[in-house]
This record gives structure tokens, C-alpha cells and sequence, in this order.
């Protein structure tokens, strides 16, 4: 049947929100300090520290609430994706996977972002715009970007 798209049900949920207040979490604590948070960029490296440190704070915490609420999922999962692998490529990677600064959390959160890239925000998501459809599908009947012809 062509124009059936399938949610992915309750684990995007769970997902969601687990990673959305972790995300939030992460992004409060950047820009409760900004000059800490700038003085840790320049510390690690990393190019304009005075504007990527408090960028990265705020595209945290959006991009957090925007999972919390499944609104725009795929899109800040996305944006929160970039982010984690700029994290592992300018500032985890040299410090092998286990241990101090090392890559493992970082490689999790990187797993735990691709399902809600490819499959939006599944059941109870607010709003997920922006998802491709097949041929003759409305962006309205898309759950979450899953959307597969039968």
C-alpha cells in the first residue's frame, strides 16, 4: 500500500528524552560559565573559542529541548551529531577510546543520535517536520521521516 509511512513506537520516545536531557545538561553547564567555557575551548584547540564554546552551549540546549519535545527531531539530532563528531575528532580521539578525555561517550552519544537522524522522533513526538517521503506522500502523514512504501 503505497503512502503508509510506520513509527518506530516507544523506544524513539525513550530515546528522546534520555538523549534531549543529557544534551540539555551538557549545554546548561557550557553557558552557566561562558568565560570557563571559552577558556576550555582555547584550552583544547579549538578555532574561535570566544564563539564556537558558548555556539556549541546553545545548540545543546536547543537541540536538547527540540528532542525532549520531538520537534524538529531528525534535524537537531542531526546538528547535535555534527557537534559530537567535531568533539571526537578535534578533542577525544587523541586520547584512545577508554579513560580520561577518551572517545567512548562521545562514539555513544554518536550511536544513540543516528536512529533519531534517520527515523525522527516515533510516538508521541510533537512535531516532526521536514521528513522525506516516498512518491505521493504529504509531509502531514510522515511519522517521524520513516516512511516506507508497501
Amino acid at each position: 500500500m503505497k503512502g503508509k509511512c510506520s513509527c518506530s513506537g516507544t523506544s524513539l520516545f525513550i530515546a528522546r528524552l534520555i538523549i534531549g536531557v543529557l544534551f540539555v545538561m551538557h549545554g546548561y553547564g557550557k553557558l552557566s560559565d561562558i568565560s570557563a567555557t571559552q577558556t576550555m575551548f582555547d584550552n583544547m584547540g579549538i578555532f574561535l573559542p570566544k564563539i564556537i564554546g558558548p555556539l556549541v552551549g546553545v545548540l545543546e540546549l536547543l537541540g536538547g529541548i527540540a528532542l525532549i519535545l520531538g520537534a524538529y527531531t531528525a534535524t537537531a539530532a542531526l546538528i547535535l551529531g555534527i557537534i559530537m563528531l567535531g568533539a571526537l575528532l578535534f578533542v577525544h580521539l587523541k586520547n584512545g577510546i577508554m579513560g580520561p578525555g577518551g572517545s567512548e561517550m562521545v562514539l555513544v552519544f554518536i550511536a544513540a543520535l543516528l536512529p533519531l537522524i534517520s527515523n525522527g522522533g516515533g510516538k508521541w513526538a510533537l512535531r516532526d517536520c521536514g521528513c522525506i517521503c516516498g512518491k505521493g506522500e504529504k509531509k502531514g502523514e510522515c511519522c517521524g521521516g520513516n516512511c516506507k512504501s508497501k
